[in-house]
């Protein structure tokens, strides 16, 4: 596996406190547009996997409620890139492969 799924307690560890860029795919079981895009996030995500500028993570908002309300999580499937700290770009909905790649290269 080449993302971390964020629990309570790991949040700000894995997220808030890493230097370089965070990108993190909110998601829920029952979303069938996160099961869908599910497969493209981690395919992605193995492509940087020696890369520790960059980070991917996985969020259920399930199980992680208060931080889906904290960060505005409105629709899923929601990718959301935190760099160094803070949020640079939000993006609702499936995002096809070349523009998940892009949009990491462009925060990188």
């Amino acid at each position: 596996m080449s993302y971390i799924n964020i629990e309570e307690n790991n949040f700000e560890e894995e997220v808030l406190d890493f230097e370089g860029l965070v990108v993190i795919d909110f998601w829920a079981e029952w979303c069938n547009p996160c099961k869908i895009f599910g497969p493209l996030f981690e395919e992605v995500s193995k492509n940087y996997k020696d890369n520790e500028r960059v980070k991917f993570c996985k969020v259920n908002i399930d199980k992680l409620k208060e931080v889906s309300v904290e960060y505005d999580i409105m629709s899923i499937p929601t990718v959301m890139f935190v760099k160094d700290g803070e949020i640079v770009h939000k993006k609702v909905g499936i995002l096809e492969k070349k523009d998940l790649k892009e949009l990491i290269e462009k925060y990188l």
